[in-house]
C-alpha cells in the first residue's frame, strides 16, 4: 500500500502550485485531490478511498468545505502574472495560521549558521533532500569597474562554491535563495549579482544573517542562469 502523505506536506505542494500561477491544471487537481483524501483519512482516521467525503453520515469540515471551492478553471482562467506575496491570500492551514513561505523556504531560514560538524551534516542533508543546484556571478570583477554591466550566472561544481542556491520548481524554472553560509557584505551586494536578485534592507557593511522572505526565481539554460523574477530578503 503506498503510505499517504501527511496534510501539511500536501498543503504546501499546493500552495506552491497556487502561488507560482504556472496554469500547471493537471498537477493542481492532483494535489487537491490527494489533500481531499488526507483531509478525509484525519477526519475519518482510516485509509481514503476517494477524495472528498462520501458517507452519508459524515459531515464535511470547515476545512473540506475550503477545498471544495478551489477549482483548476481558476487557474485556467487567472492571468499569468505571479502577484505580490503582501497582497496574495491563500486558505489558512488547520489552526488558522497564514502560510509564510514554501516549506523549503521554512527549512532554509531555519538552518544553523555554526561550523559545527553536527550542523554541517544539517546542511549537506537539506541540501541533498532539495537536490539543490549552486550558482555564481562569473564577472564580478568586471563589474567593479563597470557597475552597470549585467551580472552572468554560471552554475559551479559543488553546493557549497556557490553564492546562490536553487531548487527545482519544473523544467527549467528554479526557486533560489542565497548561499546559507555567506557574509552578505557590499562586494556579494554590488558586484556579485545579489542586489538583481533580490531586493533587501541592504545598507552598508556586512551582515551574517539572511532570512528569505520571498525566495527569486531563475531559469536554468545547461548551466547558465537567468533571472525570472527577484526575490527578497532580510539581513540582520
Amino acid at each position: 500500500m503506498v503510505q499517504q502523505r501527511r496534510f501539511d506536506e500536501i498543503y504546501d505542494d499546493l500552495v506552491d502550485v497556487w502561488k507560482k500561477m504556472e496554469a500547471d491544471t493537471l498537477a493542481f487537481k492532483n494535489l487537491l485531490d490527494e489533500l481531499c483524501k488526507a483531509n478525509y483519512a484525519n477526519n475519518m482516521n482510516q485509509s481514503p478511498q476517494s477524495g472528498l467525503s462520501q458517507s452519508n453520515n459524515f459531515a464535511p469540515s470547515a476545512r473540506e468545505e475550503r477545498i471544495r471551492t478551489w477549482s483548476p478553471e481558476q487557474i485556467k482562467t487567472t492571468p499569468r502574472i505571479i502577484p505580490k506575496a503582501e497582497t496574495m491570500t491563500v486558505p489558512p492551514r488547520s489552526g488558522g495560521s497564514t502560510i509564510g513561505g514554501s516549506r523549503f523556504v521554512k527549512e532554509y531560514n531555519q538552518l544553523p549558521k555554526t561550523g559545527s560538524l553536527v550542523d554541517k551534516q544539517q546542511r549537506d542533508a537539506f541540501a541533498k533532500h532539495y537536490k539543490l543546484k549552486a550558482f555564481s556571478c562569473i564577472n564580478h570583477q568586471e563589474r567593479v569597474n563597470t557597475p552597470t554591466k549585467a551580472p552572468v550566472f554560471r552554475e559551479n561544481d559543488s553546493v557549497a562554491q556557490g553564492d546562490f542556491w536553487a531548487k527545482l520548481i519544473n523544467g527549467v524554472l528554479y526557486e533560489v535563495v542565497p548561499n546559507q553560509r555567506i557574509t552578505y557584505d557590499e562586494t556579494l551586494h554590488y558586484y556579485a549579482g545579489m542586489k538583481e536578485a533580490f531586493v533587501s534592507n541592504f545598507k552598508s557593511g556586512t551582515y551574517n544573517r539572511i532570512v528569505v522572505l520571498e525566495p527569486a526565481q531563475f531559469q536554468n539554460f545547461n548551466g547558465e542562469w537567468r533571472l525570472n523574477k527577484p526575490g527578497r530578503i532580510q539581513l540582520s
